[in-house]
């Protein structure tokens, strides 16, 4: 009864941790390796097959003496404390091991996304989650019942504001004033407030109030007139003054103090705002971005990690799947920033595929970047860009058709589920698929490739390999 209980909370908790990560960071792709006694085997859940060609590496990585050690050593702790154990070092993944009172050892491992910001906040996460995880397995009596799943869930913000703590106790040391929480809720207040129907452009600077004096300002407020963070308004209405510059509006903590251009203090929070989203950064380094919504782990580049693996299913050489991949990023990028859909055939058959469109009477080398640059534009008028297997532009405008299919989303655009007719009788073809709102789909053999955000999570998928391998 008690494995049952203890294998209900697990998948709850993975369910809740892949659903939180998804939003953060556009991946829910996790696993969890655990033990709860010492003398146990581990139990590998794993329902996204994160970990399907890394068997043998964990294998050789459980039965490492440096693990057994870490493992044996561990008899202080305490039910609040955990000991950190070595780094699973799986390629594309970050990972997150300790063990504790209850829990001999668990390793969370997440898939990695190109276009991460950083790293910390996700450790940060995994860190709370598996914390959480063994504060519900102590729990005897059921009192926790969904409460740690909704705070994992959630957790986004608070992962946000453990790393900038860490970073700021290891510039300034404990003795400081500043108030993260404060100031993310100011962040996201200004990202979400217009101000004569424009999104804030320009720059705030959160400075220790310690070290304040330290910045060489441009102009000053009286201290009794300096706008407080709680009025979003009038925050809203003075980044207005270094919107397009080099200039931040400077913030101790609570209050707008002044503006400033000059280098600023160790130890100094900066939100740049740039329109509907903005970047997070501490001492130059972006922690992660934001929007009027919350805040998010990407850098706002295209992620075409999912084409990636979709072309190494092909006989391409790595040339030519590299020259796709790049000249697909850009016409995605140049889309994405101007704000406009459109749709790329990756035609990767022998001969190509017939597509009715505006055909080029000489094929366009998207291996030189001004051709990039012109296909990127052609991309703006509707229909699809239809491009070989040697990264070649045969025609632009190109119509998308084919039967209507049970899989069509009404939900999506009509760019969307012509992509998914199309691919449908067409294998060897991938359509990319980019709205005008900034999502990326890949679409191939009529389904949109590895989608699993959104996925439910249970104890027990197919993939999950077997965990007996790892015995003794």
């Amino acid at each position: 009864m008690e494995r049952k209980k203890h294998k209900r909370i697990i998948a709850q908790t993975l369910a809740a941790l892949s659903r939180g990560l998804g939003v953060f960071f556009g991946s829910n792709r996790i696993a969890l390796i655990i033990k709860l006694k010492n003398n146990s085997t581990p139990e590998i859940y794993d329902p996204s097959g994160l970990l399907d060609e890394n068997t043998e590496q964990i294998q050789r990585f459980l039965k490492s003496p440096t693990l057994k050690k870490e493992l044996k050593q561990a008899n202080w702790i305490t039910n609040l404390d955990y000991n950190l154990l070595p780094n699973l070092k799986i390629a594309n993944t970050i990972s997150f091991g300790c063990n504790m009172k209850h829990i001999a050892m668990q390793y969370w491992i997440v898939e990695r996304q190109s276009d991460l910001c950083s790293k910390e906040p996700i450790l940060r996460w995994l860190e709370f989650a598996a914390s959480q995880l063994h504060l519900d397995i102590m729990d005897k009596k059921n009192l926790r019942e969904n409460i740690s799943n909704l705070a994992i869930e959630s957790y986004a913000m608070h992962a946000v504001r453990d790393h900038l703590s860490d970073l700021r106790t290891q510039a300034l040391g404990m003795d400081v004033a500043l108030s993260f929480y404060n100031i993310l809720d100011t962040i996201i207040n200004i990202a979400s407030t217009r101000e004569e129907g424009a999104w804030a452009r320009g720059g705030i600077a959160f400075v220790d109030p310690s070290v304040i004096d330290h910045v060489n300002f441009m102009a000053s407020f009286p201290s009794h007139e300096q706008p407080t963070l709680e009025d979003i308004k009038h925050c809203r209405k003075l980044i207005q003054a270094v919107e397009g510059s080099t200039r931040l509006l400077i913030s101790d903590g609570t209050t707008i103090v002044g503006i400033s251009q000059s280098q600023l203090p160790k130890g100094t929070v900066v939100a740049d705002f740039k329109g509907r989203f903005g970047f997070l950064r501490f001492d130059n380094k972006t922690i992660c971005a934001f929007t009027e919504s919350g805040f998010v782990g990407t850098n706002r580049r295209p992620n075409l990690d999912t084409l990636e693996r979709l072309l190494h299913t092909f006989q391409l050489s790595e040339e030519e799947a590299n020259a796709l991949l790049n000249c697909s990023f850009n016409i995605v990028e140049y889309a994405q920033g101007r704000k406009h859909g459109c749709s790329i055939v990756l035609d990767l058959g022998e001969p190509p595929t017939y597509i009715s469109g505006l055909s080029l009477t000489s094929p366009l080398d998207l291996k030189i970047p001004e051709n990039i640059s012109l296909s990127a534009s052609f991309a703006k008028i509707d229909g699809a860009l239809h491009i070989n297997k040697e990264a070649q532009l045969l025609s632009f405008a190109s119509l998308l058709d084919g039967p209507s299919m049970a899989q069509e989303c009404r939900g999506r655009g009509a760019r969307y589920n012509s992509a998914l007719r199309f691919s449908a009788r067409h294998p060897d073809v991938v359509v990319i698929v980019v709205s005008s709102d900034r999502p990326i789909s890949i679409i191939y053999k009529g389904s949109e490739y590895n989608r699993l955000i959104g996925k439910e999570i249970t104890f027990c998928p197919k993939n999950q390999p077997d965990s007996t391998q790892f015995s003794e």
